[in-house]
């Protein structure tokens, strides 16, 4: 996720790029010691401007969308973090002559707030290179996990692990920001020959989580869901159905899940 820093003498970032933009505001962190900075942010907003350029930096389109910063603050919101979430995929861009841009330009502008020395801005952004290296990394992830519930399977009595074939993931976030489908891997978990578990990724993009695994079994429906931090080690925890506070996932749970299926 990419970070732009506002402070007094740099209230706005401008990025070339190859491709139209498409950017998620995700939120605002700020910092300052100013009494009133609570009414100083909630006047503030974020410009983005995004302009098609020819390779000569002729105009071919143009377009601006302001997002105000006080529509997302509540009375229950933290002044120092504020949750934006919105997309902008620059979809009705009007041209300005018939010719197809050779680049865009993205400017993004921190307006009606003046800050003072000290204080800083930092907005969060998703876009598109960064989406990719999350969906990569829940494969390798997933791959990962997978790989140890093999090896836990070897080491248990008439239990073997399988490859049912891949499952198609497609979510609105890649839809959003014009990504392909991905092929996932899924797992049947059997017992002297018969099914017992079928293992297969629920999505990536989850509240409060870095991943969602359903695991469906004969007797029992639970979820594996990893508390880890994006980019970070996984850290897999085993919610059985009703169970609110979960158990870290390892050896001695999957053969206690096991166990109940059987």
């Amino acid at each position: 996720m990419r970070e732009i820093k506002f402070e007094v003498e740099n209230m706005n970032d401008t990025e070339l790029r190859s491709e139209k933009p498409l950017v998620r505001l995700s939120r605002v962190e700020s910092k300052s010691n100013d009494t009133g900075w609570v009414n100083r942010i909630s006047m503030a907003s974020i410009l983005l401007e995004a302009e098609g350029l020819t390779n000569e930096d002729e105009r071919v389109c143009f377009s601006g969308m302001h997002y105000s910063l006080g529509a997302h603050i509540g009375p229950n919101t933290h002044p120092a973090v504020i949750e934006i979430g919105m997309f902008e995929n620059f979809q009705g861009v009007p041209a300005v002559n018939m010719r197809q841009p050779d680049k865009w330009q993205l400017k993004i502008t921190l307006k009606n707030i003046e800050l003072l020395a000290g204080e800083e801005v930092v907005l969060h952004v998703m876009e598109r290179e960064y989406i990719a290296r999350r969906i990569c990394n829940w494969q390798e992830r997933v791959e990962s996990l997978f790989e140890q519930i093999e090896g836990w399977c070897d080491n248990l009595e008439n239990v073997t692990c399988d490859d049912p074939g891949n499952i198609e993931m497609s979510e609105q976030m890649m839809v959003d920001f014009k990504l392909p489908a991905i092929d996932m891997p899924s797992r049947r978990v059997l017992h002297n020959g018969n099914v017992m578990m079928f293992i297969k990724p629920y999505g990536l993009w989850i509240i409060g989580a870095n991943g969602r695994i359903d695991v469906i079994g004969r007797k029992s429906i639970s979820k594996l869901v990893n508390k880890s931090d994006f980019f970070e080690a996984s850290d897999w925890h085993l919610f059985l159905r009703n169970d609110k506070v979960g158990h870290v996932f390892n050896r001695q749970t999957f053969s206690q899940l096991i166990h109940a299926q059987k």
